[in-house]
């Protein structure tokens, strides 16, 4: 996906695709490529820091054969603590080297990268109601992949709105891990590593 492409973020997590077909996975280049990438995604102003702690609200759409299929969804940070206290739930198993590999990378290059897709009980109305209020101002940024047709659409909150956020998440009991059990397991191990 990212041939030909030097702006596909794939390069930054998923770096073993800028080396030889025999260089193992789990290699040190791997990770080290990895480092290197993200560097230059900084340097070259494709990536870059928010200047303020807020949060977005992200939008996907996508034809599906039931027809147009639209889902939206916060996107901030979670608390390591929630993690070890376990009031985020997971209902998979992880492997240990992928595991390794993950933490391997958050640490090497000093980030987290790839989302996880958390969820929660369907009765935070307040919540919902908030992403739709955020939604319905002017995007922070548009863009239909051709290659797949989806529209990806993020508003940016302000800090009050993800100070209001963080505040309505405390209330509830339990996040659930809907995918990225490795990526959420390394993320709490960098974490308790950097303690």
């Amino acid at each position: 996906m990212a041939k030909g492409n030097p702006k596909s973020f794939l390069h930054c997590n998923k770096p073993e695709i800028d080396l030889p077909e025999d260089c193992h996975p789990y290699d040190q280049k791997v990770y080290d490529m990895g480092r290197d990438n993200l560097q230059h995604f900084i340097k070259e102003g494709l990536v870059i820091k928010d200047p303020e702690a807020t949060m977005y609200i992200y939008q996907q759409s996508m034809q599906t054969p039931a027809g147009l299929h639209t889902q939206k969804a916060l996107v901030g940070l979670a608390s390591n603590k929630d993690y070890e206290e376990k009031r985020i739930k997971k209902h998979e198993y992880t492997l240990a080297p992928k595991e390794d590999d993950r933490t391997k990378l958050i640490n090497i290059q000093n980030a987290s990268l790839e989302p996880v897709f958390l969820t929660f009980r369907d009765n935070q109305k307040p919540i919902a109601e908030m992403i739709e209020t955020v939604s319905q101002r002017e995007s922070y940024a548009d863009v239909t992949m051709d290659s797949d047709g989806v529209r990806h659409v993020l508003w940016r909150c302000t800090p009050d709105e993800s100070e209001w956020f963080v505040q309505e998440f405390d209330k509830v009991p339990n996040l659930y891990v809907a995918d990225g059990h490795h990526r959420t397991a390394a993320a709490y191990r960098v974490g308790k590593i950097r303690e």
